[in-house]
């Protein structure tokens, strides 16, 4: 599916949801600033059925499968969204989606899903998170960058002093 290298920006998510045939539909939710943070669709860059369908929801942090995700910076599972409390529960009936998971990468939540669910799925969702690279903020990714140029800085002053 992936390796360390992957970005979630730069990975086409239909050729994801494709290789995988137990993935039927991939939602980017973005923050939105106003009264309180919320996540908002990214439709241009969603993928699927059911991601069109939930183009007018919207989660604020803690809320549903991406607002958790969200607030904790990190991946959240649900085994069957057609009976988890979140907006998309009738939704998720319509269309057969049963099993999903985010993973917040990069500043937005990345919502993975289809109709099939379970340990197995659990054990097949987690090894893929693990494929994706990327960051879980913009502080971790600056700190990082900062730190290979000390590194590169301190490599050339000690060739400078041989």
């Amino acid at each position: 599916m992936g390796d360390l290298s992957n970005r979630l920006p730069f990975m086409s998510l239909a050729q994801i949801c494709d290789d995988d045939d137990s993935l039927t539909f991939a939602c980017v939710w973005r923050p939105w600033s106003g009264t309180k943070t919320v996540l908002k669709l990214d439709e241009a860059t969603s993928y699927g059925a059911f991601a069109s369908a939930s183009k007018g929801v919207e989660f604020s942090e803690g809320e549903g499968v991406p607002g958790r995700a969200f607030k904790n910076r990190g991946e959240e599972y649900c085994e069957n969204l057609q009976v988890a409390s979140d907006p998309r529960d009738i939704l998720a009936k319509k269309a057969g989606i049963k099993g999903v998971f985010a993973i917040f990468r990069d500043g937005a939540v990345w919502e993975f899903g289809g109709p099939i669910h379970g340990a197995a799925e659990e054990a097949k969702r987690k090894e893929f998170v693990g494929t994706i690279g990327g960051s879980t903020g913009v502080k971790k990714a600056v700190n990082v960058v900062l730190a290979a140029n000390r590194f590169m800085k301190a490599g050339a002053e000690a060739s400078h002093e041989e």
